[in-house]
């Protein structure tokens, strides 16, 4: 898949929305650095905070991705009910795919790749995506529908 990106209008974009809108897809149960981006997403005047996607992983404490991305999930409801404890801010926690792609043209369904589609087709701005993990939610979301690309 090949997307012709408008950069000039992302860097405008950038330098002159003051709030930007924001999805962080995150395998935050495999390293420390995924808490404290989670946190700082949380906490920013400047991110409208769509919501938080788990991310598969492997390692040794999980030995399937699906494994990794149940961890992640779990650490995100923990970290949001940690800075959040009443989820005053609405932000929804999504379960991400449950193993990585076998390809490059087949995605892999899951509440992260559909809610990726849903929240960037609702936005009516753009929408960043963070990805701090596994790309699987990210690439299958574009693969479910390429015309997000445009947001």
């Amino acid at each position: 898949m090949y997307h012709d990106y408008d950069l000039k209008k992302v860097i405008d974009h950038i330098k002159t929305t003051p709030k930007k809108k924001f999805i962080l897809d995150t395998d935050t149960a495999n390293e420390i650095d995924d808490q404290f981006a989670v946190t700082y997403a949380m906490v920013l005047d400047d991110i409208d905070l769509l919501a938080l996607n788990a991310a598969p992983f492997v390692n040794d404490d999980s030995e399937t991705p699906a494994e990794g991305m149940e961890k992640s999930y779990e650490e995100l409801l923990r970290l949001r009910g940690h800075i959040d404890p009443e989820n005053k801010r609405g932000i929804p926690c999504y379960r991400g795919s449950t193993k990585k792609m076998d390809n490059v043209i087949s995605p892999v369904r899951s509440e992260a790749a559909e809610n990726i589609v849903r929240l960037v087709k609702e936005a009516d701005d753009i929408v960043y995506v963070g990805v701090i993990g596994c790309y699987t939610n990210v690439a299958s979301a574009l693969l479910l529908d390429p015309t997000i690309a445009d947001k």
